[in-house]
């Protein structure tokens, strides 16, 4: 009998715990809609104006030049040259070319810091130079032998970066110390932070101007060479800091870049250009 009284008692307490329990339910409603994220594109282009056969620009038959020689000797046009009257004495396919036009388009979908700068690749194959000695009497020789490439030119070359007006002259292209900006120069490479945010579609051109320094460039760099790699870089807004200059000055010693290497990025396709012959 106890048993029953007990179990009769436990069956109650559980109704009335359900009866409670379902006295303390709410309204609920779900709803649910879709939501997609795709992160932005960072995608800088390097297009040569005027790439040979290997997609590279050439640059051929260097000399040394005072700067207002160099500049005076720039011909506009499609694609941008020396002026015609510069080739006069000069063999037909051995005509110098101090400049060449380049292409930054920013083809992703956010805005970008872009810089430029070179890497040296090395000595190219050729083996078959010829070997110029001093001749003992202040001047230099032929000696009728074969040096193969050092890329010794890599150490004279300037690589000068330059815009053009409305009417397509040349207008050097200048660092916040009023100093020409260059992307080479004495052996090292400089990087060369664009100072303008390039946005979503945009585009814009520089020329690049190599220079061999009239005043330092002696004999013993005739038919020397230099090869390597223009690169574009590009980080978005964000990475360079509002209080850093638009642009890195040279101090003959440094070569690290403005822009951050951790967040730096090595963009393809970017062009190279080789081939800074003096022949």
């Amino acid at each position: 009998m106890k048993r029953r009284i007990v179990l009769s008692g436990v069956s109650v307490l559980l109704v009335f715990c359900l009866l409670v329990g379902a006295s303390f339910a709410w309204f609920t409603d779900t709803e649910k809609t879709g939501a997609n994220f795709s992160a932005g594109v960072l995608d800088a282009i390097l297009t040569p104006e005027n790439p040979n056969e290997e997609g590279a620009i050439d640059y051929t038959n260097l000399r040394p030049l005072t700067l207002a020689q160099l500049e005076a000797s720039f011909q506009n046009g499609t694609p941008v040259g020396n002026l015609e009257d510069v080739a006069d004495g000069y063999l037909a396919d051995n005509l110098p070319l101090y400049f060449h036009k380049i292409h930054i388009e920013n083809a992703g979908s956010l805005p970008m810091r872009v810089s430029l700068s070179v890497e040296s690749s090395g000595p190219c194959s050729e083996t078959n130079l010829p070997q110029i000695v001093e001749n003992g009497s202040g001047g230099v020789k032929n000696e009728g032998k074969q040096a193969a490439c050092d890329n010794s030119l890599a150490d004279v070359l300037q690589l000068l970066l330059y815009q053009q007006d409305a009417e397509g002259a040349l207008v050097p292209v200048n660092c916040s110390d009023g100093t020409q900006a260059v992307v080479w120069k004495d052996g090292q490479a400089v990087t060369y932070l664009l100072p303008e945010t390039l946005a979503a579609g945009a585009s814009t051109d520089y020329v690049v101007a190599a220079w061999l320094p009239g005043e330092t460039v002696g004999n013993e760099y005739q038919a020397k060479h230099f090869h390597g790699e223009m690169v574009v870089s590009a980080v978005q807004p964000d990475t360079v800091s509002a209080e850093e200059p638009s642009e890195e000055v040279w101090d003959g010693e440094s070569v690290e870049p403005v822009i951050p290497e951790e967040t730096s990025i090595r963009l393809q396709p970017a062009r190279s250009w080789h081939g800074l012959h003096s022949r």
